[in-house]
């Protein structure tokens, strides 16, 4: 997320960088699945081309998970709740799904946890419409 920030800086924020880009260099990586549409919204005279990408939520869920444990040093034994809250918001010209994970340990009061980005849809309006024709799907299959 770091060389984003300096792309953004850079380019003056007119630059993305695919999942697929930013995260194959990591263990753990999840290939996304990408899709590039056209989107005609009511009183444009030009249609939008859409970009999004999303990674497996299923996927992501164990390697956090094993992330948490490991940077922790936590035996799974140890954790006595788990809990997963996922959400979205549009802003800065996208849509962004991400999840947090939280992990109740034992002898800890505040749980540890970990928030991952899963899904992005680069597109200036916010219409459900977008997400429909996007994302949705993929985060409805599994």
């Amino acid at each position: 997320m770091i060389i984003l920030k300096h792309l953004r800086c850079k380019f003056n924020s007119k630059i993305t960088v695919a999942f697929q880009k930013m995260y194959s260099l990591v263990d753990g990586y999840t290939k996304p699945k990408v899709k590039v549409f056209e989107y005609h919204a009511d009183g444009e005279k030009h249609p939008e081309i859409v970009h999004a990408q999303y990674q497996n939520i299923s996927l992501e869920y164990v390697e956090t998970v094993q992330e948490l444990l490991s940077e922790h040093a936590v035996k799974p034994w140890d954790v006595t709740g788990v809990f997963l809250a996922v959400g979205g918001d549009h802003g800065q010209g996208a849509f962004r799904i991400c999840f947090r994970l939280l992990l109740r340990l034992k002898d800890r009061e505040l749980p540890i946890y970990k928030t991952k980005a899963i899904a992005e849809v680069y597109c200036k309006k916010e219409e459900g419409v977008l997400l429909d024709n996007s994302v949705i799907p993929w985060l409805n299959s599994e």
